[in-house]
């Protein structure tokens, strides 16, 4: 997102706006006390990457945690996606966002308003704008996502550094994070 359209400059501006209409959890965020995270990420993610999400996510799950997942397609075509092999699974299209990115389906809204979760984490170190608008409109404790900083107002906790390049390092920096919370 360094070099961002005037497209995007419009739909980050339109995010926060329509994000703004939600009201978020009001509850303070606890490591020990968590029950359930919502993970979202784009498919695009490599199949090292994958196997860092899914240690994360087995991490989280040893210590009691309900993580649900969130995939971002980037297709318009809902063919082209694959069936949900897993439980706490979720695929979305972008045909499940307007024209700005912002949530349109009602299934994912469903999934974003629909249930209070204690965390978000954005597994997107390629800052795209939906998994940006998810982590905008979720109604969540705790939003965790990559430092960007049209993304400041998205995140409680933005994650810079070693971790911008690395996923791996960047999951683990999260729990670090995390763990200090409660």
């Amino acid at each position: 997102m360094a070099n961002q359209s005037i497209n995007d400059r419009i739909a980050l501006a339109l995010i926060k706006r329509k994000a703004a209409r939600y009201p978020q959890a009001r509850f303070v965020p606890n490591y020990a006390q968590a029950k359930r995270i919502l993970m979202a990420y784009p498919s695009s993610v490599s199949a090292s990457e994958l196997q860092d999400i899914e240690r994360f996510s087995m991490d989280l799950e040893s210590d009691r945690i309900k993580v649900v997942h969130a995939i971002y397609f980037n297709t318009k075509d809902k063919n082209q996606l694959p069936l949900v092999s897993k439980p706490n699974r979720h695929h979305w299209g972008r045909w499940d966002f307007d024209r700005f990115y912002f949530p349109l389906s009602e299934e994912l809204i469903h999934l974003l308003r629909g249930d209070t979760y204690d965390m978000f984490i954005s597994a997107d170190l390629n800052d795209s704008l939906p998994i940006a608008a998810m982590g905008a409109t979720v109604n969540a404790a705790c939003k965790i996502g990559h430092y960007h900083k049209s993304f400041e107002g998205f995140y409680n906790i933005l994650i810079r550094g070693a971790a911008a390049t690395n996923l791996n390092q960047y999951l683990r920096d999260i729990k670090t994070n995390i763990k200090n919370l409660g």
